[in-house]
């Protein structure tokens, strides 16, 4: 074994050790076996009147979460799916990517799917901003209710995985 693999495995059953049980050196594969975690949000319906109701955005999250679960040709270790209003609000949105990312690893693959209204804001310096409005979010306030595309990216684009996907569909 070489000085590297002996340092993790020492580093892995140290630290595994302080948190009650080793594993043991069979079962080291597993432990760091890379995962495929998605996280889908579909938004049909939203508080805000000026935003129409969507009639497939929660469908096609949940085929997609069908697609990604089977055995073939998803196999996704995690799916979470969001298909109603109450768990789709900006803070819910948020809370979900952060809970579906906390433990992500080097080898892992991340997927975020996000259905629902969109919209763009122009500011004569800033340019062209894009976002994502959660079903809280307000279209004549998407500065302050909507998820900017911008912070999306950088969201996911900062995760350890190395395999990431972010698609929007709006």
């Amino acid at each position: 074994m070489s000085f590297l693999g002996s340092t993790m495995l020492l580093c892995t059953t140290a630290l595994a050790g302080s948190l009650g049980s080793s594993p043991q050196p069979n079962q080291l594969e597993e432990v760091y076996k890379p995962r495929r975690v998605a996280l889908l949000v579909g938004i049909n319906a939203y508080e805000d009147p000026d935003l129409d109701t969507l009639r497939f955005s929660a469908k096609d999250a949940r085929d997609l979460g069908g697609v990604l679960a089977a055995d073939s040709p998803g196999g996704f270790d995690q799916v979470t799916i969001i298909d109603h209003a109450a768990g789709a609000t900006r803070a819910a949105i948020e809370q979900a990517i952060a809970s579906a990312t906390s433990d992500l690893q080097r080898d892992d693959t991340f997927l975020l799917y996000l259905s629902g209204h969109g919209t763009l804001t122009l500011h004569p310096t800033n340019g062209t901003r894009l976002w994502f409005l959660p079903s809280d979010g307000v279209l004549t306030n998407a500065r302050t209710t909507g998820l900017s595309v911008d912070w999306l990216e950088e969201r996911v684009g900062n995760l350890v995985a190395r395999r990431r996907v972010l698609i929007l569909d709006t």
